[in-house]
């Protein structure tokens, strides 16, 4: 993929996300910073739960817990319309990862 497509890709799923809503899974890749992503959504875990009661969950209390779907999206980029995805009662469904070197074994 080119820079320029690169750049239009990740003005799609930021304008989309602005304009229409959140969508179903994030285009990891497609972040400037995707550990600042991964941090924001630590913090909305922990609003999530002071909102549900639970006062002392602190940000650093957070752990990332990674499940692999089913569920495929087969684009390197933040276009994936028309497809439903399971969704989750926290965190967030991300897309775009790749392993370099080696195969994943389903």
């Amino acid at each position: 993929m080119g820079w320029m497509q690169g750049l239009l890709n990740r003005y799609y799923q930021l304008n989309n996300w602005l304009t229409k809503e959140r969508p179903a899974s994030f285009w990891l890749t497609g972040f400037f910073n995707p550990q600042g992503f991964l941090t924001s959504m630590k913090q909305e875990v922990t609003r999530q739960k002071k909102a549900a009661g639970n006062p002392g969950l602190a940000l650093d209390e957070v752990d990332y817990k990674t499940e692999v779907t089913k569920d495929i999206i087969a684009t390197d980029d933040g276009k994936f319309e028309g497809k439903q995805l399971a969704t989750h009662n926290e965190g967030v469904l991300v897309h775009g990862l790749f392993i370099e070197g080696a195969i994943w074994g389903k």
